[in-house]
């Protein structure tokens, strides 16, 4: 069901998420052994993109600056994610317009600049309107890794991959303010308690993860849901070692966490598409 009133922007789907990281090596290990790739890395800065189906995981292990001090104190987390729009200075307007707040950014020489607000606690919501058959953000901010050809199109080995759903921990009662934020600027719609969804992307907003006094700073992304393609790959990422599993009672899910000596804030889910 769709909003009775019209929202800021619709979005067109997501593009990315961004991982901040205190060491990218052991993130690589543990991304690579869930079935993605490695496949470009950034031309001036030391973030690598990953790839499974139609997933783009981007990994930035800087050692300066806001990234790096969310790494230090969260471990492994969500950083920033973007999502797709028809023109991204139009919506980023928009949203501006409409009580968005502005994420600061700082493209370095011959990147591109591209807009974004703040999300939840204070990540940033990137715009992004080069996609489908346009040249992408990657063919102009990143070089393919070897091997990888010279265009970033999506790898055939898995078409049903990608990103179902994410899940804030937020302070309680702020519950509504952010469906609301989803729902009023972003063109979400309410798909159940807690939950909102938008072009194949569910957010689920859950006011009872963050202690008591917790403020609007302490709220992030605890969670990611994937869809892969089928039984073998799950059984695959269940045989995996040296990972905290979770229980659940969904034969056709597997959540888990990176090992303790790694901290992470996310809880990764890995389920079979229908």
């Amino acid at each position: 069901m769709q909003p009775a009133f019209l929202s800021a922007i619709q979005m067109k789907g997501l593009e990315f998420i961004e991982l901040a990281t205190p060491d990218a090596a052991p993130l690589a290990i543990f991304l690579e052994s869930m079935g993605f790739t490695a496949i470009a890395r950034h031309r001036h800065k030391p973030v690598t993109l990953y790839r499974m189906g139609h997933i783009n995981l981007i990994v930035n292990s800087a050692s300066t600056g806001a990234v790096h001090d969310q790494a230090v104190e969260r471990g492994v987390s969500i950083c920033a994610i973007a999502i797709r729009v028809d023109d991204a200075q139009e919506a980023y307007q928009s949203l501006i317009n409409a009580g968005a707040w502005e994420a600061e950014t700082q493209a370095g020489v011959m990147e591109l600049n591209i807009p974004a607000i703040e999300g939840v606690g204070g990540t940033h919501i990137y715009l992004i309107d080069r996609f489908d058959d346009r040249v992408s953000i990657y063919d102009i901010d990143f070089m393919p890794l070897d091997g990888q050809g010279s265009r970033f199109s999506v790898l055939a080995d898995d078409n049903a991959a990608c990103i179902s759903s994410l899940t804030l921990a937020v302070a309680n009662g702020r519950e509504q303010q952010w469906n609301d934020f989803f729902v009023q600027l972003l063109g979400f719609s309410l798909a159940g308690t807690g939950v909102v969804s938008q072009s194949g992307l569910a957010v689920k907003v859950d006011g009872s993860e963050l202690s008591a006094g917790a403020d609007i700073g302490d709220e992030y992304y605890s969670a990611i849901t994937f869809k892969i393609g089928s039984q073998t790959a799950l059984e695959k990422i269940a045989a995996q070692g040296d990972l905290t599993f979770l229980e659940t009672e969904d034969d056709n899910c597997v959540q888990v966490k990176l090992p303790a000596t790694f901290p992470s804030a996310i809880v990764w889910r890995f389920e079979v598409a229908a």
